[in-house]
């Protein structure tokens, strides 16, 4: 996709929004395939969102 000089492009998945209270973490098979470790650490959706939207944004 390209955009204007000067524009901004917002793209996000709405249909794969979780509670904001749940947490995620790296599937076993993740894991597994690592080596045991996993590549992210778990984090709390509606705390990571808020993050995103706060950096991504001027409020």
């Amino acid at each position: 996709m390209h955009a204007a000089h000067g524009t901004q492009i917002l793209s996000y998945v709405a249909h794969i929004q979780s509670n904001f209270n749940v947490v995620v973490e790296p599937a076993e098979l993740c894991r597994e395939k690592t080596g045991g470790v996993a590549k992210y650490d778990k984090v709390v959706y509606g705390e990571h969102l808020v993050k995103k939207v706060v950096n991504n944004f001027v409020l």
